[in-house]
Protein backbone atom coordinates (compact mmCIF):
# COMPACT_ATOMS: atom_id res chain seq x y z
CA UNK A 1 0.00 0.00 0.00
CA UNK A 2 1.34 3.40 -1.00
CA UNK A 3 1.59 5.70 2.00
CA UNK A 4 0.99 9.44 2.07
CA UNK A 5 4.66 9.98 2.91
CA UNK A 6 5.70 7.97 -0.14
CA UNK A 7 3.42 10.04 -2.36
CA UNK A 8 4.86 13.25 -0.94
CA UNK A 9 8.42 12.03 -1.55
CA UNK A 10 7.53 10.99 -5.11
CA UNK A 11 5.85 14.33 -5.82
CA UNK A 12 8.81 16.23 -4.38
CA UNK A 13 11.19 14.21 -6.55
CA UNK A 14 9.17 15.01 -9.66
CA UNK A 15 9.10 18.71 -8.79
CA UNK A 16 12.85 18.70 -8.20
CA UNK A 17 13.48 17.08 -11.58
CA UNK A 18 11.19 19.59 -13.32
CA UNK A 19 12.84 22.53 -11.56
CA UNK A 20 16.31 21.22 -12.45
CA UNK A 21 15.54 21.03 -16.18
CA UNK A 22 17.68 23.32 -18.33
CA UNK A 23 15.91 25.04 -21.24
CA UNK A 24 17.06 23.62 -24.57
CA UNK A 25 18.04 27.05 -25.90
CA UNK A 26 19.86 28.24 -22.77
CA UNK A 27 23.38 28.93 -24.06
CA UNK A 28 25.14 31.68 -22.09
CA UNK A 29 28.48 32.80 -23.46
CA UNK A 30 31.46 31.53 -21.46
CA UNK A 31 34.17 34.07 -22.23
CA UNK A 32 37.65 34.78 -20.94
CA UNK A 33 38.48 38.36 -19.96
CA UNK A 34 40.24 38.82 -23.30
CA UNK A 35 37.19 37.53 -25.17
CA UNK A 36 34.90 39.84 -23.18
CA UNK A 37 36.96 42.87 -24.14
CA UNK A 38 36.94 41.75 -27.78
CA UNK A 39 33.14 41.31 -27.65
CA UNK A 40 32.76 44.81 -26.19
CA UNK A 41 34.72 46.36 -29.06
CA UNK A 42 32.75 44.22 -31.53
CA UNK A 43 29.48 45.54 -30.05
CA UNK A 44 30.62 49.14 -30.52
CA UNK A 45 32.06 48.58 -34.01
CA UNK A 46 29.36 46.35 -35.50
CA UNK A 47 26.21 47.54 -33.70
CA UNK A 48 26.53 50.98 -32.12
CA UNK A 49 28.71 52.73 -34.71
CA UNK A 50 26.65 51.56 -37.73
CA UNK A 51 23.41 52.49 -35.92
CA UNK A 52 24.75 55.96 -35.09
CA UNK A 53 25.82 56.43 -38.70
CA UNK A 54 22.34 55.48 -39.91
CA UNK A 55 20.73 57.79 -37.38
CA UNK A 56 22.83 60.63 -38.75
CA UNK A 57 21.56 59.88 -42.28
CA UNK A 58 17.98 60.37 -41.10
CA UNK A 59 16.47 57.52 -43.16
CA UNK A 60 14.53 54.43 -41.91
CA UNK A 61 16.66 51.32 -41.47
CA UNK A 62 16.61 47.83 -39.94
CA UNK A 63 18.82 46.46 -37.18
CA UNK A 64 19.21 42.69 -36.79
CA UNK A 65 20.64 41.22 -33.58
CA UNK A 66 21.71 37.58 -33.58
CA UNK A 67 21.19 35.40 -30.53
CA UNK A 68 24.81 34.23 -30.25
CA UNK A 69 26.12 37.79 -30.49
CA UNK A 70 23.66 39.13 -27.91
CA UNK A 71 24.70 36.42 -25.45
CA UNK A 72 28.34 37.45 -25.92
CA UNK A 73 27.35 41.07 -25.28
CA UNK A 74 25.49 40.06 -22.11
CA UNK A 75 28.64 38.36 -20.87
CA UNK A 76 30.57 41.58 -21.59
CA UNK A 77 28.23 44.22 -20.15
CA UNK A 78 30.83 45.76 -17.85
CA UNK A 79 33.45 45.87 -20.61
CA UNK A 80 30.94 47.65 -22.88
CA UNK A 81 30.14 50.08 -20.06
CA UNK A 82 33.85 50.87 -19.66
CA UNK A 83 34.08 51.89 -23.33
CA UNK A 84 31.48 54.64 -22.90
CA UNK A 85 33.22 57.98 -23.73
CA UNK A 86 32.16 59.72 -20.51
CA UNK A 87 33.09 56.70 -18.36
CA UNK A 88 36.43 55.53 -19.78
CA UNK A 89 38.76 53.03 -18.20
CA UNK A 90 38.79 49.52 -16.84
CA UNK A 91 38.17 50.83 -13.31
CA UNK A 92 34.45 50.60 -14.10
CA UNK A 93 34.62 46.90 -14.96
CA UNK A 94 32.75 44.87 -12.35
CA UNK A 95 29.76 47.12 -11.67
CA UNK A 96 27.16 44.99 -13.46
CA UNK A 97 28.76 41.76 -12.30
CA UNK A 98 28.67 42.92 -8.67
CA UNK A 99 24.97 43.81 -8.90
CA UNK A 100 24.19 40.37 -10.34
CA UNK A 101 26.28 38.76 -7.62
CA UNK A 102 24.27 40.61 -4.96
CA UNK A 103 21.07 39.28 -6.53
CA UNK A 104 22.46 35.74 -6.58
CA UNK A 105 22.30 35.57 -10.38
CA UNK A 106 24.79 34.62 -13.07
CA UNK A 107 25.15 33.61 -16.72
CA UNK A 108 22.37 35.64 -18.39
CA UNK A 109 21.26 34.56 -21.86
CA UNK A 110 18.53 35.15 -24.41
CA UNK A 111 16.79 33.03 -27.00
CA UNK A 112 14.85 34.32 -30.03
CA UNK A 113 12.10 31.96 -31.23
CA UNK A 114 8.66 32.28 -32.87
CA UNK A 115 7.89 35.86 -31.83
CA UNK A 116 9.09 35.36 -28.25
CA UNK A 117 12.24 36.63 -26.57
CA UNK A 118 13.22 34.25 -23.77
CA UNK A 119 15.24 35.88 -20.98
CA UNK A 120 17.20 33.35 -18.93
CA UNK A 121 19.54 33.50 -15.95
CA UNK A 122 21.01 31.03 -13.45
CA UNK A 123 20.22 31.21 -9.74
CA UNK A 124 23.55 30.65 -8.01
CA UNK A 125 21.98 29.64 -4.70
CA UNK A 126 19.85 26.85 -6.14
CA UNK A 127 21.74 26.26 -9.42
CA UNK A 128 18.45 26.43 -11.32
CA UNK A 129 17.61 28.27 -14.54
CA UNK A 130 15.00 31.03 -14.32
CA UNK A 131 13.36 31.88 -17.64
CA UNK A 132 10.76 34.38 -18.81
CA UNK A 133 9.21 34.69 -22.25
CA UNK A 134 8.16 38.13 -23.52
CA UNK A 135 6.50 39.22 -26.75
CA UNK A 136 5.70 42.62 -28.25
CA UNK A 137 2.48 44.11 -29.62
CA UNK A 138 2.03 47.49 -31.27
CA UNK A 139 -1.11 49.26 -30.01
CA UNK A 140 -2.69 52.72 -30.32
CA UNK A 141 -2.18 52.70 -34.10
CA UNK A 142 1.50 51.93 -33.70
CA UNK A 143 2.18 54.73 -31.21
CA UNK A 144 2.79 52.39 -28.27
CA UNK A 145 4.35 48.98 -27.65
CA UNK A 146 2.85 46.57 -25.15
CA UNK A 147 5.23 44.02 -23.62
CA UNK A 148 3.47 40.73 -22.83
CA UNK A 149 4.74 38.13 -20.37
CA UNK A 150 4.02 34.71 -21.85
CA UNK A 151 5.56 32.49 -19.16
CA UNK A 152 7.95 32.45 -16.21
CA UNK A 153 9.53 29.22 -15.07
CA UNK A 154 12.11 27.63 -12.84
CA UNK A 155 13.26 24.82 -15.07
CA UNK A 156 9.92 23.48 -16.32
CA UNK A 157 7.95 24.58 -13.26
CA UNK A 158 5.71 27.61 -13.87
CA UNK A 159 5.86 30.45 -11.32
CA UNK A 160 2.48 31.94 -10.33
CA UNK A 161 1.85 35.23 -12.13
CA UNK A 162 0.87 36.98 -8.88
CA UNK A 163 4.43 36.43 -7.60
CA UNK A 164 5.94 37.76 -10.82
CA UNK A 165 3.62 40.76 -10.77
CA UNK A 166 4.85 41.61 -7.29
CA UNK A 167 8.49 41.34 -8.38
CA UNK A 168 7.88 43.54 -11.43
CA UNK A 169 5.98 46.14 -9.41
CA UNK A 170 8.81 46.28 -6.86
CA UNK A 171 11.36 46.62 -9.69
CA UNK A 172 9.39 49.51 -11.20
CA UNK A 173 9.12 51.32 -7.84
CA UNK A 174 12.87 50.98 -7.26
CA UNK A 175 13.67 52.24 -10.76
CA UNK A 176 11.26 55.19 -10.47
CA UNK A 177 12.93 56.24 -7.23
CA UNK A 178 16.49 55.74 -8.52
CA UNK A 179 18.62 58.77 -9.16
CA UNK A 180 19.39 57.79 -12.77
CA UNK A 181 15.75 57.37 -13.72
CA UNK A 182 15.62 60.65 -15.66
CA UNK A 183 13.90 59.97 -18.95
CA UNK A 184 15.71 62.95 -20.53
CA UNK A 185 19.19 61.56 -19.94
CA UNK A 186 21.37 61.87 -23.02
CA UNK A 187 24.93 60.99 -22.09
CA UNK A 188 27.94 61.09 -24.40
CA UNK A 189 27.24 58.94 -27.49
CA UNK A 190 29.70 56.41 -28.86
CA UNK A 191 31.50 58.26 -31.65
CA UNK A 192 29.80 61.58 -30.82
CA UNK A 193 27.26 63.30 -33.05
CA UNK A 194 23.71 61.97 -33.47
CA UNK A 195 24.45 58.83 -31.53
CA UNK A 196 23.05 56.65 -28.80
CA UNK A 197 24.88 56.47 -25.47
CA UNK A 198 25.28 53.59 -23.04
CA UNK A 199 23.13 55.54 -20.55
CA UNK A 200 20.28 55.57 -23.06
CA UNK A 201 20.68 51.90 -23.94
CA UNK A 202 20.53 51.02 -20.25
CA UNK A 203 17.49 53.23 -19.69
CA UNK A 204 15.66 51.67 -22.65
CA UNK A 205 16.26 48.16 -21.31
CA UNK A 206 15.08 49.17 -17.82
CA UNK A 207 11.92 50.69 -19.33
CA UNK A 208 11.17 47.49 -21.24
CA UNK A 209 11.59 45.35 -18.11
CA UNK A 210 9.49 47.74 -16.00
CA UNK A 211 6.67 47.71 -18.58
CA UNK A 212 6.26 43.92 -18.76
CA UNK A 213 2.54 43.17 -18.35
CA UNK A 214 2.04 46.84 -17.44
CA UNK A 215 1.43 50.10 -19.24
CA UNK A 216 2.59 50.19 -22.86
CA UNK A 217 5.78 51.96 -23.86
CA UNK A 218 5.83 54.86 -26.32
CA UNK A 219 7.15 53.72 -29.69
CA UNK A 220 9.14 56.95 -29.92
CA UNK A 221 12.22 57.66 -27.81
CA UNK A 222 14.15 60.92 -27.74
CA UNK A 223 17.90 60.52 -28.24
CA UNK A 224 18.75 64.19 -28.63
CA UNK A 225 16.69 67.34 -28.24
CA UNK A 226 16.38 67.43 -32.00
CA UNK A 227 16.22 63.69 -32.73
CA UNK A 228 13.47 61.16 -32.05
CA UNK A 229 13.71 57.47 -32.83
CA UNK A 230 10.53 55.55 -33.63
CA UNK A 231 10.43 51.74 -33.44
CA UNK A 232 8.05 50.71 -36.21
CA UNK A 233 8.42 46.93 -36.15
CA UNK A 234 9.85 44.19 -33.93
CA UNK A 235 10.35 40.81 -35.58
CA UNK A 236 11.49 37.85 -33.49
CA UNK A 237 12.38 34.78 -35.55
CA UNK A 238 14.67 31.75 -35.26
CA UNK A 239 17.87 33.00 -33.65
CA UNK A 240 17.41 36.68 -34.48
CA UNK A 241 15.61 39.87 -33.50
CA UNK A 242 15.06 42.62 -36.07
CA UNK A 243 14.01 46.19 -35.33
CA UNK A 244 12.70 48.57 -37.96
CA UNK A 245 13.86 52.04 -36.87
CA UNK A 246 12.80 55.43 -38.17
CA UNK A 247 14.87 58.47 -37.04
CA UNK A 248 12.83 61.70 -36.96
CA UNK A 249 14.53 65.09 -36.88
CA UNK A 250 12.64 67.93 -35.22
CA UNK A 251 12.55 70.88 -37.55
CA UNK A 252 12.03 73.43 -34.77
CA UNK A 253 15.43 72.73 -33.19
Amino acid sequence: MVTTAALIVAAASVLYVLASWKPAHYAPARLTQEQKEAAAYRFVNTVITPVNNRLGEGEPFSLTLWEKDVNAYLASMDEIYALQPDRPGKSHIGRVYREMEKAGLADPAVSFRDGVVSLMVRSKQYDKILSAGVSFEFVSSGKEIRVHLSSVRVGRLPIPRVIIRGILDDFKVRQDSAGDGNQDVEGEPFGGGAGVSSAQIGRMLVNVLASIDGDPLPAEHRLRRWLLVRIEQIDVAEGRLTLKINPIRRQDE
